[in-house]
């Protein structure tokens, strides 16, 4: 009977010393530990590059954004359980970069860079479901290899092809 009360007492001072050890209200999400830090820099070194000549090559009125999520684009005409696959598709995805019409942010054009993860099976997989996905929306896409370096004639070309010669606003820069 002695040895049952003192493991009571024991475990009842165990949990005691658990309780004050946590801090109130700890369990709350806004309290919860912040295991982040920066980054030092958005993009790749490779989306970096690109992004340098891509701008020098726009033509006027296009914009370029970078790392689009999927979900931003999208409106998604589902609703119940489909609804949430969905959303589920799509939700951690995003484009490297996005022009868009400078005037109403209206999606031109999707621009993928493909570097050697692309030739993973599970990344080809994600690769056909961008495509898809865009066909349906009817969004164009451009696949562009990851290269030492891109050249202003050979994006502008990529651009053109996409967008026409003189892009939805007319003229060009760079």
């Amino acid at each position: 009977m002695e040895a049952l009360f003192f493991l009571l007492l024991l475990l009842g001072l165990a949990v005691l010393a658990a309780a004050l050890r946590k801090k109130p209200g700890s369990s709350r999400p806004e309290d919860a530990p912040l295991p982040y830090r920066l980054k030092t820099s958005l993009l790749t070194p490779a989306e970096r590059s690109f992004l340098g000549v891509l701008e020098k090559v726009l033509p006027e009125g296009v914009k370029v954004w970078p790392k689009v999520r999927l979900l931003d684009l999208l409106t998604v005409e589902a609703r119940g359980s489909e609804r949430q696959a969905a959303l589920n598709r799509v939700q951690a995805k995003h484009l490297d970069f996005l022009l868009v019409r400078a005037r109403d942010a209206k999606p031109l054009l999707a621009i993928e860079l493909d570097d050697r993860s692309h030739e993973q099976e599970a990344r080809q997989a994600r690769d056909r479901f961008l495509e898809r996905l865009v066909g349906k929306i009817g969004l164009p896409l451009a696949r562009v290899r990851v290269k030492e370096a891109y050249t202003l004639e050979e994006v502008r070309r990529m651009v053109e092809a996409h967008l026409g010669n003189g892009s939805q606003e007319g003229g060009r820069r760079g």
